[in-house]
C-alpha cells in the first residue's frame, strides 16, 4: 500500500485535498447555518470541529483549541450526536482516505446538520 501511495502520489494527494477541503467547508456551513459556533480545521484530508467559548477566537495552536473550546461539547455531545447518525469521529473530525466516496462526504456533511439542528434547538438557538 505503502509503495503504492508514492507512485501515484501526484493523483493521490491532490484528490484527498479536494475531498478535505469539502468535508470542513460543508461541516462548517451547516454548522453555521443552524447558528452554531464552530470553527472547522484541517489540512489535506484531515478535519477538526472546535466550539469556541466566545466569537472571534483564533485556534492557532493546540493550547489555544484547549484553552478556548469546549473540548467536552465536541468530544461527547457532538461526536455521540454523529455516531447516531452513521458518522464514527474522532476529535470532531477524522480522516478522508481514497476510499471515501462523494456520497460519503455528502453522508457526513448530512450527518453533521441533522445534528447542528438537533444541539441549535436544545440549546434554544432555534425554535
Amino acid at each position: 500500500m505503502l509503495q503504492y501511495l508514492k507512485d501515484y502520489e501526484d493523483e493521490v494527494y491532490p484528490l484527498l485535498e479536494i475531498r478535505g477541503k469539502k468535508v470542513r467547508e460543508g461541516v462548517q456551513k451547516s454548522l453555521h447555518r443552524e447558528g452554531m459556533n464552530a470553527i472547522v480545521t484541517g489540512i489535506g484530508s484531515l478535519f477538526q470541529t472546535h466550539f469556541p467559548l466566545r466569537e472571534g477566537v483564533v485556534l492557532n495552536s493546540p493550547q489555544a483549541i484547549h484553552q478556548f473550546t469546549n473540548t467536552e461539547k465536541r468530544e461527547i455531545e457532538f461526536r455521540i450526536r454523529m455516531l447516531t447518525k452513521g458518522v464514527h469521529m474522532m476529535h470532531g473530525g477524522g480522516a478522508l482516505s481514497m476510499a471515501h466516496s462523494d456520497e460519503d462526504i455528502e453522508k457526513i456533511i448530512e450527518a453533521t446538520r441533522e445534528v447542528a439542528q438537533e444541539m441549535a434547538l436544545e440549546t434554544g438557538i432555534r425554535t
